[in-house]
């Protein structure tokens, strides 16, 4: 005869649906009424497991959650009491689309109590079978997942579910790197473009393109050749271009600046005396390194334009704005500059990712490994017979 169950157990059976369906008395409301978890499962084994989990964490004095919280409101409430108060604005706006466009049309209904594995990864095969990409799909999850991190913290739920799905494999764009050679005829070709500096900036220092829209000359010492990284220009929804923080703290930064930037942003600064003179009362003075013909920051879509016009008339290989950013990097690197040097340069926040991105890509660096070992421990010279006796 199999044990009875012990009061406060719980008690497992098969729903009309075909799913496991359990349910945990957790006690009483402050009006008396019966207060229950329910807990659904494909297989009745995992209902008996998730009962003997929470019923382990229940006898070490821990807390077995009961919210009727929708994901919506929850979601709403992080949004605003902690991504906007801890993050940059494009952060926010990032995870305030994932949330109002993904999440909370398919999951904002649900209570957080049944916000379950199951049910989330159902939820993420729908999103990929709709013929989102699956970096789209990933990007989802994560905001999810990070959400889900803060409600752990405010103790709303036991566990991150989140972390417990498939994702879609998501192929990894490769970046399109300029050779020495490619580089020179790119600098050569933009030689007399009107964003002649820009392009060299963005190739030789490795900016972003939020960091080149936001230089201002002020963060220029043409004396002492150097260029600060202080702030990054962004379009913020219904406010236009606002001029924030860069990516990270390690964003910020000091770089000395090559004499190929040095003579471009000169020439740069010349060409918009010029301009300001030309346009006289209708000139926008911003103190802005790269803008429009009238003295306006250049809007980052512009920036983009601006390059891929000239990358297709070049006759170089088809390549986005960032990817100067990853030349920059390559070159060098290839040039055996030390890493920890090419992680400060493009302000990456740890050294590690300098090393993720950038080290498989170089085969020079692979080389250059057994090169230096065989330096430190080839002879100089042929061994004496004493030696090799010495040896065997």
């Amino acid at each position: 005869m199999p044990k009875r169950r012990g009061s406060g157990e719980g008690s497992i059976y098969r729903a009309k649906d075909g799913r496991w369906r359990g349910e945990i008395s957790l006690g009483y409301t402050p009006e008396g009424k019966p207060l229950r978890k329910i807990i659904y499962g494909k297989e009745q084994a995992e209902v008996i497991n998730e009962f003997a989990r929470l019923g382990k964490k229940r006898s070490n004095g821990g807390k077995i959650r009961h919210s009727k919280q929708t994901v919506a409101d929850f979601l709403k409430s992080w949004l605003e009491d902690s991504v906007k108060l801890t993050n940059r604005s494009q952060t926010y706006r990032s995870y305030e689309w994932i949330v109002r466009v993904h999440l909370i049309p398919g999951l904002g209904k649900l209570t957080l109590e049944k916000l379950n594995p199951q049910v989330l990864q159902a939820f993420i095969t729908n999103r990929s079978k709709s013929g989102l990409s699956p970096a789209t799909v990933k990007h989802i999850n994560a905001t999810l997942r990070a959400a889900l991190s803060q409600a752990e913290e405010w103790e709303l739920v036991d566990r991150n579910v989140a972390k417990l799905v498939k994702l879609p494999r998501a192929q990894k764009y490769k970046p399109t790197f300029l050779s020495p050679e490619q580089a020179k005829a790119f600098l050569l070709f933009t030689a007399d473009h009107p964003q002649e500096a820009l392009f060299s900036v963005a190739l030789s220092l490795g900016l972003r393109r939020g960091e080149i829209g936001g230089l201002r000359w002020q963060d220029i010492d043409f004396v002492a050749g150097i260029l600060r990284v202080t702030h990054s220009l962004e379009r913020i929804k219904d406010k236009g271009l606002k001029l924030g923080d860069p990516k990270s703290a390690k964003a910020q930064r000091l770089l000395r600046l090559p004499q190929v930037c040095v003579q471009a942003l000169a020439r740069q600064k010349e060409k918009q005396r010029i301009a300001r003179e030309w346009c006289g009362a209708t000139w926008k003075q911003t103190d802005f390194v790269f803008t429009t013909s009238v003295g306006t920051p250049m809007q980052p879509e512009m920036i983009t334009r601006e390059f891929k016009a000239v990358i297709a008339a070049s006759g170089l290989p088809d390549m986005r704005l960032h990817d100067l950013r990853h030349s920059c990097a390559s070159l060098l690197l290839a040039q055996g500059v030390h890493p920890k040097l090419v992680q400060e340069t493009l302000g990456h926040s740890t050294y590690q990712l300098t090393m993720d991105t950038y080290s498989h890509m170089i085969p020079q660096l692979r080389n250059e490994v057994a090169d230096r070992m065989d330096e430190i421990l080839s002879p100089t010279k042929s061994p004496t017979k004493t030696e090799n006796a010495r040896l065997q």
